[in-house]
């Protein structure tokens, strides 16, 4: 981001403007965005972190700029890997985007390479007994619910073993609502819409949505995602993380 000012004087009279210019990397092939990335506590006393690697294809030395977004702004590094190889790192948002390991931050990465590349994520949490975590899918285009279509979220569930969140990752170039409607196994509604707007180009993640919808505990449940904005393109995931060991599983929308 460049900063600009113009002051133009004519005899004693003066104007002045300012303003900015934004530079962004030119469109590529080999653009991805990981939908959550995350440094933070969360509750029943667990610490989630996110691990990311990326796998080369090609031959040739590839160069990857990876920018991480979150509410406070963006950092970007960037990366070359020689062919052929991978790379990972454990807690990738302190040990590539260099943010304090003291502070909490959550937020999405976008990835665009030069080369052909495979891109996959793991957040988990960080147990002294350790835990499996769940896995999160790099995200182009094919993935997304386009706007006025709607997508399932299964295998739901709210109860003294298991509490659910749901995430949403905004591909678009614009803010996009999206709608969730939760259902008991019997097909019943059950609580009230939630309905929230995800920026451009980043992640939302509605903790505890039974609790956010009003809809008490269920043992089995689903919901229905409807992006609401006209042009919008989100893609949709469940959470569903148990109480006791505090390990989560990805239910991607389908």
């Amino acid at each position: 981001t460049y900063s600009w000012s113009l002051t133009v004087a004519v005899g004693d009279q003066t104007c002045s403007r300012n303003g900015s210019v934004v530079v962004t990397a030119a469109a590529s092939d080999y653009d991805f965005l990981l939908p959550a990335v995350v440094h933070a506590p969360g509750a029943a006393g667990s610490q989630w972190r996110t691990s990311v690697a990326c796998l080369n294809l090609a031959e040739a030395s590839a160069r990857l700029d990876m920018t991480l977004v979150t509410d406070s702004g963006s950092v970007t590094r960037s990366v070359t890997m020689d062919g052929w190889t991978s790379v990972e790192w454990r807690d990738v948002v302190v040990d590539l985007f260099e943010i304090s390991a003291a502070e909490s931050t959550a937020g999405a990465v976008h990835v665009a390479a030069d080369q052909e590349i495979l891109v996959t994520s793991r957040t988990y949490n960080q147990a002294t007994s350790g835990t499996f975590g769940q896995y999160l899918p790099a995200l182009s285009d094919e993935y997304v619910i386009p706007a006025g279509d709607s997508g399932i979220l299964m295998q739901l569930k709210s109860d003294s073993d298991f509490r659910t969140n749901v995430g949403f990752a905004n591909v678009g170039a614009a803010a996009c609502e999206v709608a969730v409607q939760l259902y008991d196994a019997d097909g019943n509604e059950i609580g009230s819409v939630v309905r929230v707007t995800v920026p451009a180009g980043t992640w939302l993640q509605v903790n505890d949505v039974f609790g956010a919808a009003g809809a008490g505990s269920h043992s089995l449940a689903f919901a229905e995602v409807e992006v609401v904005t006209s042009g919008g393109a989100v893609w949709a995931y469940a959470s569903v993380v148990d109480n006791h060991t505090g390990d989560a599983t990805t239910i991607p929308v389908l």
